[in-house]
């Protein structure tokens, strides 16, 4: 009996310890690795809720980690803590997305511009619900009061690059 008692004592202790290093692995540090991410970010594009547009094109390094060396990317650290944070823009034509992911990385939103209505986005960020949002804007609840806004823009010739960057400036990330 008292052998079984301790398998049983000895069982829970490494379930335990399995439950806490899953929990860890899973629940932590992601935030970790998104709040270091977001200093970064916001740090590069002046502050929070502050548009930031990457120039780059081809296979070069870049702080946003690009799946596709043809794509140009804008993004934005959004701060809810002032209030609702409002990204609007138009869309690249050939193809681009906006996408939104919470503190913890998880992406809770994403448009892109063959499902926009008419080639723009005019989102409003609200961390409540029941937040009432100032006129216009898609409104969009976050799951944390900080987080990224991604924007993505394919291009695919170095000669639409002029025209994409003038798509970039359209962009803005700014307190509703």
């Amino acid at each position: 009996m008292r052998k079984l008692y301790t398998i049983g004592v000895f069982t829970v202790i490494i379930v335990g310890f399995f439950w806490a290093g899953w929990r860890g692995t899973v629940g932590y540090i992601p935030i970790y690795l998104m709040s270091d991410l977001e200093k970064r970010f916001a740090r590069s594009a002046g502050g929070e809720n502050v548009m930031r547009h990457i120039r780059t094109f081809g296979p070069q390094r870049s702080k946003v980690p690009r799946a596709n060396p043809d794509s140009i990317v804008s993004y934005c650290v959004f701060d809810l803590s002032e209030g609702p944070v409002r990204v609007k823009g138009n869309f690249w034509p050939v193809y681009s997305s906006v996408a939104l992911y919470a503190h913890n990385t998880d992406n809770f939103f994403v448009l892109n511009n063959l499902q926009a209505k008419n080639g723009a986005f005019d989102l409003t960020i609200i961390g409540d619900a029941n937040q009432s949002i100032p006129d216009g804007g898609l409104k969009i609840v976050s799951p944390s009061n900080r987080g990224l806004v991604l924007i993505r823009r394919f291009v695919p010739s170095k000669d639409m690059l002029e025209a994409v960057h003038e798509n970039e400036n359209t962009t803005t990330c700014e307190p509703a």
